[in-house]
C-alpha cells in the first residue's frame, strides 16, 4: 500500500528533479507534460518521509501547483490542509 498525491500544475519536470535530488523515502513520477504523481509506501512511513512530503508539497505549493489527496480526493491548499494531510499518514 502506498499514500498517493496528484500533483497539476504549470510543472517544469527538470527543474523540480534538480531542486529534489535526494529524495529517498517519497517517489516522484510523471504523469503527463501537466501533472505529477508522488507515492510514499507505507513501508517508508518514517521522520525521513515526513520531511520530505512536508518540503516536497511546500515547493508544489510556492510554484502555484495544485496538489490533491488521492485518498480523499481533495486538494492541499493551505497549511492546516498539509498538518491534516500529514496527521492521515504519520498519526
Amino acid at each position: 500500500m502506498s499514500y498517493n498525491l496528484l500533483v497539476e500544475g504549470d510543472l517544469d519536470l527538470f527543474a523540480l528533479s534538480r531542486s529534489t535530488p535526494d529524495l529517498r523515502a517519497i517517489e516522484m513520477f510523471p504523469i503527463d507534460a501537466t501533472s505529477l504523481g508522488i507515492a510514499l509506501p507505507s513501508s517508508r512511513v518514517n521522520d525521513d518521509a515526513r520531511i520530505e512530503i512536508t518540503n516536497v508539497v511546500r515547493e508544489m505549493l510556492s510554484i502555484e501547483a495544485t496538489v490533491y489527496d488521492l485518498f480523499t480526493g481533495q486538494p492541499i491548499k493551505t497549511a492546516e490542509d498539509l498538518d491534516a494531510l500529514l496527521e492521515r499518514i504519520f498519526g
